[in-house]
């Protein structure tokens, strides 16, 4: 039925905030399922993400793969299974540790009893998952120069990487986990291990060792085992990179292209309003929150700029290359047109359309509310909501509804029937994945203010976490008290 639908998907980092990027793409299997049952040929050809949202890509990615329901399972998984209790590490040498949750997600991606395969048709053709990271180590990458017409390379320092993984359709849920230390999990959790609260960790990039040689990078370990942190700290090109790849793989203008990206934080990360006050004074730590939390959304806003700046220069490029056509001899137009768009820069670009799934596409609907008033667990530097089931849960509803407003809004536009919107429109509001019961709580206050007595002593047990770990690294063992307090007893007893 008329030309396939082709998908990419970027989710930037979010914390707890990924409970909203899964209830959006939980709706989005749903889209993608009944679209394919309507007779299109939809293909999701990448999806890319840091930090959380590189875990709900990947776990995005293996349902439609494997066929499992994508919704519930997505929504077990970020509502029900994640929050701060299997995060907390219990050690003294940092706040919070995967352990367990690695171990969690092993025992549910095998649970083919709760979640089986084949509930819904697989997509028949592999998707391509990029996962962001910070190398602590960084990667020295040669930039072309052509100053003065002189060619060579200038030596540049990056600290973005990237791991690439091809998910093929109908795969074990061991291809996701092993082999240790390089595994889809690993790079996902590591993209996710913000160095605030986790310790570095090292991946194996021995795999990966080609892709560094064709970008010229010359000073990989010899081991390749390299060091990382949150991806989202220096996101590269986030939607560019995805892209890119899925133009790499399948081609151009193979289709109808649909480039999503679920951005939770569209109108600023938490705390954006007290700073349109001048006179209100401001402390140190909501300087230092808003300083943390403003970088990965910066790198988006940055990357889709630069996308529409392309668009921009291609259209103005389209329209120089007609007039040329007037005026240059047709047997040198081919090479006129070559010359001018590889001056350019041009060379290889398509147009790209972007769109968001958004709070902003819903918060138009909900009276006098801003985005800060629907993300429930944006606070404590967005992981508020691994303090509370019923924030997660807030927060998985809220991105249901926004994907449910992008498809009212835009699919319609990009070819898809009236008729089949208005079942898809159907299917999300009576699926059952989402009830009335999920939506935001009204009159729970904000931030803070939400948690109830359990989620308040879990936030105590994490703040008593932090400060045993910062004093365990501040104090040097042979100066601690209780230590002095065992020397002073040996010294009596001899």
């Amino acid at each position: 039925m008329g030309r396939p639908i082709r998908i990419t998907v970027t989710l930037p980092g979010a914390a707890s905030l990924g409970a909203y990027q899964a209830g959006a793409t939980a709706a989005l299997a749903v889209v993608i399922r009944e679209l394919r049952r309507r007779g299109h040929d939809v293909h999701v050809d990448a999806v890319g993400g840091s930090s959380a949202g590189s875990i709900v890509g990947l776990l995005t990615s293996h349902c439609l793969l494997v066929g499992r329901d994508a919704a519930r399972f997505l929504r077990e998984a970020w509502v029900d299974e994640v929050d701060a209790r299997l995060l907390r590490s219990g050690g003294t040498d940092r706040p919070l540790a995967f352990d367990d949750l690695h171990d969690r997600l092993d025992d549910f991606l095998h649970d083919t009893d709760a979640h089986p395969y084949g509930v819904v048709e697989p997509l028949a053709q592999s998707i391509d998952l990029q996962v962001g990271l910070t190398s602590l180590l960084g990667l020295r990458v040669p930039v072309e120069d052509h100053h003065d017409d002189r060619h060579g390379t200038i030596p540049t320092l990056t600290f973005a990487d990237w791991a690439t993984f091809e998910l093929e359709p109908d795969h074990d849920p061991s291809v996701l986990l092993r082999p240790k230390g390089s595994s889809p999990i690993d790079a996902a959790l590591t993209s996710a291990a913000h160095p605030v609260a986790f310790v570095p960790t090292r991946l194996d990039r021995n795999g990966d060792r080609a892709v560094y040689d064709e970008r010229g990078i010359d000073d990989l370990p010899g081991d390749a085992r390299l060091w990382y942190t949150d991806g989202g700290l220096v996101e590269s090109s986030p939607v560019g990179r995805v892209v890119t790849e899925a133009r790499r793989r399948w081609g151009p203008d193979d289709g109808t292209r649909l480039h999503l990206v679920v951005d939770p934080r569209s109108s600023g990360p938490s705390g954006h309003d007290i700073w349109r006050d001048p006179d209100m004074e401001k402390s140190w730590m909501q300087g230092l929150r808003r300083a943390v939390s403003i970088v990965p959304t910066q790198a988006l806003h940055d990357d889709i700029r630069r996308i529409q700046s392309i668009n921009r220069r291609l259209g103005e490029l389209d329209a120089l290359l007609s007039d040329l056509r007037e005026v240059v001899d047709e047997h040198r137009y081919e090479e006129v047109c070559r010359r001018i768009t590889s001056a350019a820069g041009l060379d290889g670009a398509e147009r790209v359309r972007v769109e968001t799934i958004t709070p902003l596409r819903y918060v138009d609907a909900v009276e006098d509310a801003g985005v800060s008033d629907l993300l429930a667990g944006d606070f404590i530097g967005a992981f508020g909501g691994f303090l509370d089931r019923d924030i997660r849960r807030s927060d998985f509803a809220l991105g249901w509804a926004c994907t449910r407003s992008w498809v009212d809004d835009v699919l319609v536009g990009v070819g898809v029937d009236p008729d089949d919107v208005d079942h898809l429109l159907a299917e999300l509001d009576h699926d059952g994945t989402v009830g009335e019961a999920d939506a935001h709580a009204e009159g729970r206050g904000d931030g803070v203010d939400q948690l109830d007595r359990s989620g308040r002593w879990q936030l105590a047990l994490l703040a008593a976490q932090f400060a045993r770990v910062v004093v365990s690294e501040a104090v040097p063992w042979d100066v601690r008290p209780v230590q002095r307090i065992r020397e002073r007893v040996r010294g009596s007893t001899q």
